[in-house]
């Protein structure tokens, strides 16, 4: 029993799957589901959901059932597929209405360490396999290829984002982040996108003053200096504008009022990455000068260096005004791609170089789908390697009631004694 593994299981989990259901339902189709709750989170049932796609036009509703849950089922599967769906009570209002979409979240796999050296308990197959390789990547290495050489051509071109109001032209920032990283934030708000992508971004400042403070420094100051946050790159305070305007423009300090933190946190928490076209960051002198006669008057007076602009461009370009719409949702679903094809070439490659003409592959063929006729029986059809060889031909599958199977068993191909 040493040297066997242990394995534990819990019954429960065994007769009651109910109890702790599968992370990861199997997808037989492509679908879109989720669920339909007011303010305080308690479902809505019989609510009427409308799902809008574009490309292709689609249009479709449904109900909610009674846990406020809906699903949309029968629906073509492309490759970048963007929906809006927009959910309404049982008096058809849109007032104190949610959706939360049903998203996958992709397993966590962790790297796999203490992994056994290829010669530890190895057999003869595998030994073959790792001799062949080694051939066939010294043969590649050998291969200067055939042809005439092109000479190298060096493409350069600057990010530039589309609809941009960046007085300085198009991909003229000291960074820019375009459409393309945009869309891999998702549903990241601008405010945590700033976090994640720029250097030397804080909200730290001391007595209105726009100097860089560490979390070490505000330990040290005394109890009684008030240190109010704002908005500060490379000890520079940010000036945000969004479509050309700058959103200080609107705010206008009065007792009791929100902090210019405050003011700006709401519009970096309220935009998602979804509604932001392009980031374009201007922080040297040169590129931020054209920016400081705009500011407004009591900002121009302290002094132009310590001034940074982050110009947004938004896919609306209504500028920096907030709206939002109760019971709609945009939903980007995991973009649709057919599963890859395993590679068996269907003719012979002539080649200069014998080692290169040379199919030296270990695994022949795969096929991962082969369904069987109303008899049990399926063809299979494969084309075998240069040389001639005994091939192992590996069959396993699974019936409809979810008994599997296993077979095995030997396969000449040519004269393998001549």
């Amino acid at each position: 029993m040493l040297t066997q593994g242990w394995v534990g299981y819990d019954w429960k989990d065994v007769f009651y799957p109910s109890a702790n259901p599968i992370s990861y339902q199997p997808e037989t189709e492509f679908t879109v589901s989720g669920t339909v709750t007011n303010a305080f989170g308690g479902a809505i049932e019989k609510s009427n959901v409308l799902l809008f796609g574009n490309k292709p036009v689609i249009v479709k509703d449904t109900l909610t059932d009674k846990t406020g849950k809906f699903k949309f089922t029968g629906l073509f599967p492309v490759d970048t597929a963007i929906y809006k769906l927009q959910a309404r009570n049982k008096r058809s209002k849109e007032f104190n209405v949610a959706i939360k979409i049903d998203e996958i979240k992709p397993p966590e796999f962790k790297p796999v360490t203490g992994i056994t050296p290829w010669y530890v308990n190895s057999d003869t197959i595998r030994l073959q396999n790792t001799g062949t390789k080694a051939a066939q990547e010294k043969a590649q290495a050998n291969y200067r290829g055939e042809g005439n050489m092109l000479r190298q051509v060096d493409i350069k071109a600057k990010k530039v984002v589309k609809g941009s109001k960046n007085l300085n032209g198009p991909g003229e920032a000291d960074l820019i982040i375009d459409e393309e990283e945009v869309l891999k934030a998702k549903k990241m708000t601008l405010s945590e996108l700033l976090n994640k992508r720029l250097k030397n971004y804080n909200y730290w400042t001391i007595g209105g003053r726009w100097t860089h403070v560490t979390r070490g420094d505000l330990k040290r100051l005394p109890k009684l200096v008030t240190v109010p946050l704002d908005y500060t790159l490379d000890t520079k305070k940010i000036h945000f504008i969004i479509d050309g305007i700058d959103i200080d423009y609107f705010y206008f300090p009065e007792p009791g009022s929100a902090s210019r933190y405050e003011y700006i946190k709401n519009y970096l928490d309220y935009y998602t990455a979804e509604d932001i076209k392009g980031i374009e960051v201007l922080s040297s002198t040169k590129l931020a000068s054209k920016y400081h006669s705009n500011t407004r008057g009591e900002d121009r007076e302290i002094g132009q260096p310590w001034f940074a602009f982050i110009e947004i461009t938004t896919r609306t370009g209504h500028g920096p005004f907030m709206k939002f719409t109760p019971g709609t949702y945009l939903h980007k679903p995991l973009a649709f791609t057919l599963p890859k094809q395993f590679y068996a070439p269907k003719y012979t490659v002539k080649n200069k170089t014998v080692a290169m003409g040379t199919d030296m592959r270990s695994t022949i063929h795969w096929e991962p789908n082969i369904i069987t006729d109303k008899d049990g029986k399926a063809t299979v059809s494969f084309y075998s390697a240069d040389k001639p060889s005994v091939y192992t031909v590996t069959v396993e599958g699974v019936n409809v009631d979810g008994g599997a199977g296993f077979y095995t068993q030997k396969l000449k191909a040519g004269d393998t004694n001549p």
